[in-house]
């Protein structure tokens, strides 16, 4: 049988906004326009984790490690 937990989240890792974690990500959206710098994540951090995430579906299916990166 298994048991849920609730573990403690450290305050660094809680949003801003209380725990919807998307209205700091347009915040920092509307904030790098408007200033005219680096959105923080940028698309090549959201590529490098699906890159990830496709590894983990590629290893499930064949039972065995994958490397990274792909290319």
């Amino acid at each position: 049988a298994y048991r849920w937990l609730k573990l403690p989240v450290p305050d660094r890792f809680t949003p801003r906004d209380g725990g919807l974690g998307w209205t700091e990500n347009v915040s920092n959206f509307i904030d790098a326009i408007i200033e005219d710098k680096e959105m923080v994540p940028n698309f090549q951090d959201g590529l490098d984790n699906l890159e990830v995430l496709d590894a983990v579906s590629m290893s499930a299916g064949k039972g065995s490690w994958v490397s990274l990166p792909f290319n």
